[in-house]
């Protein structure tokens, strides 16, 4: 019996081009407006984790962020 895989679409990505998901996104925004976190101390707990992101990945995230957060803002 040979049962099909089937696969559902990529959702669409926040950042295109980045290898940014948007729940990694909103936990680097969350980190870095709510609590107040550092890029650097937000880039070693990625680290830790066993994703290694540089800084200034994280700044181009945040500053890339800018479109979603301003719609937001405006709803």
């Amino acid at each position: 019996m040979n049962t099909p895989v089937v696969t559902a679409p990529t959702p669409t990505q926040p950042l295109p081009g980045s290898i940014a998901t948007a729940s990694t996104l909103a936990f680097a925004l969350v980190h870095r407006y709510v609590d107040g976190t550092p890029l650097y101390r937000l880039a070693q707990t990625f680290e830790r984790a066993g994703v290694p992101i540089s800084r200034g990945a994280l700044a181009h995230w945040v500053i890339g962020s800018d479109k979603h957060l301003l719609r937001i803002y405006g709803a």
